[in-house]
């Protein structure tokens, strides 16, 4: 158990993640050429596992088409970055006051990759569109879509 937790506070272990979110970050950019920003976020960073493929506009797609690289996404990236952090604490890092800096950033950081998770996790998105000298009662998903019959047989108000 204690080398297991030793594993999880490791510094290298830090830095292979590190660099693994900036390789996923690099591929993720690359791919919203092809696929848009919501669909790649979907893919690449609300994922545990992305695969990057070789795009069609790229020279020599003919011979490269083939080509997909497996990555770990963001949900596994930010998860164990999590546990490493959490990990690091446990095991290194005593509160003194020389050291409340450091204590101070990295529970910011905690506190950033659980928000970040609850966020993409219990959020709603919509946009209310108001036009300058009007009022709006609603807003409107543009990236879903919805059926709704309305029966407008009464004239003060409608049935959805």
């Amino acid at each position: 158990m204690k080398a297991l937790l030793q594993f999880f506070a490791s510094l290298r272990l830090t830095v292979v993640l590190l660099a693994l979110s900036m390789v996923l970050i690099f591929f993720g950019t690359l791919a919203q050429v092809e696929t848009g920003i919501w669909k790649t976020q979907k893919d690449y960073f609300e994922s545990i596992l992305a695969i990057w493929a070789y795009p069609e506009a790229w020279i020599a797609y003919d011979q490269l088409y083939w080509l997909r690289i497996p990555m770990p996404g963001g949900y596994l990236l930010g998860g164990m970055l999590l546990i490493n952090l959490v990990a690091a604490h446990v095991t290194r890092f005593t509160l003194t006051a020389k050291k409340a800096g450091i204590f101070l950033i990295h529970i910011g950081l905690i506190l950033l990759l659980i928000s970040e998770l609850l966020t993409d996790v219990l959020s709603e998105e919509s946009q209310m569109p108001v036009d300058e000298g009007a009022s709006s009662n609603y807003s409107q998903e543009y990236r879903e879509n919805e059926l709704v019959l309305i029966d407008r047989l009464h004239a003060d108000f409608d049935t959805v």
